[in-house]
């Protein structure tokens, strides 16, 4: 049962975490010139903010009363986007020095359009597998780190994209060999709303039933329900009663035997119970996070 305390608490290292964000974000505002050695330590700042985010979002999780819990999930929601947005920004600082500090050891470069050597960033470019619902995160890391870049030509940016792709998409075809066709096939291909909303409630829907009582199991059905549920809200599509009463249907076909049945039991009266993280009352203490 939480109290007022706990959630004094919490949001008090809500409060931490959001001040933390705030110093990152004044940091890439800066004007003057940084260091990669600076840079790479503001990223593993906010790595290890992130581990506290996650941890907290956990703690609310288990915590907060139904009554709030919506308010909870978009202001959580809200820092995990600000995060997201942190590390794109940082890590097209490191890149872009990076490449600087390329130019400005080439003694006979007259220009970056002329004989440079094509050599994959030191810095991890994100990945494209070919599954559509990663297609939005990938494509906006990319357009931040290569897309957005000025001093790569368009050769380069090709070179870079081609270098991204894997499994299906990277057996795109496209009607010319540059970089803005094959941007446009992936995005033809890739970005079709319908689709996207149509996978993301796929993986809710198929997602494989527990067989035996497992917190693990529960856990990663539990994860799987609230990452998709996210990601069509990022799309747009609200919850409302009606796809909560077919989302807590889906959900019970999902558990063992076990643990279904002490979700009837804890039930005090004949209502539909909300689709609420405390949904989960029932057997949550189980659940190690």
């Amino acid at each position: 049962m939480s109290t007022d305390t706990d959630i004094v608490v919490l949001n008090r290292k809500k409060g931490s975490i959001k001040g933390q964000l705030t110093k990152l974000h004044t940091f890439i505002s800066q004007k003057e010139n940084k260091s990669e050695t600076v840079i790479t330590t503001h990223l593993e700042i906010l790595s290890r903010t992130s581990t506290k985010f996650e941890k907290l979002r956990n703690e609310f999780y288990r915590t907060v009363p139904d009554d709030d819990f919506e308010e909870v999930e978009s202001s959580l929601s809200e820092i995990e986007d600000d995060i997201f947005q942190i590390e794109v920004s940082l890590k097209s600082l490191l890149y872009e020095l990076r490449l600087n500090t390329s130019d400005s050891n080439s003694s006979d470069a007259k220009s970056i359009d002329k004989t440079v050597s094509i050599k994959l960033p030191e810095i991890p470019l994100p990945m494209f597998n070919g599954k559509i619902e990663e297609w939005n995160s990938f494509k906006q890391q990319f357009l931040n780190l290569i897309n957005d870049n000025p001093n790569l030509t368009e050769n380069q940016k090709c070179y870079y994209l081609r270098s991204c792709l894997r499994n299906e998409a990277k057996s795109i075809e496209t009607s010319e060999d540059n970089y803005q066709s094959l941007l446009k096939a992936l995005e033809e291909r890739f970005e079709n709303k319908r689709i996207i909303v149509d996978t993301h409630i796929k993986n809710i829907i198929n997602h494989e039933k527990i067989v035996h009582e497992s917190a693990k199991d529960l856990r990663k059905l539990l994860d799987n329900i609230h990452k998709n549920l996210r990601a069509l809200k990022v799309l747009k599509y609200n919850r409302n009663d009606l796809s909560n009463v077919l989302l807590i249907n889906i959900i019970l076909q999902k558990l063992d035997r076990e643990t279904r049945k002490q979700f009837e039991l804890s039930l005090v009266d004949n209502e539909v119970p909300d689709f609420k993280m405390n949904f989960w009352n029932s057997w949550k203490e189980d659940i190690k996070f």
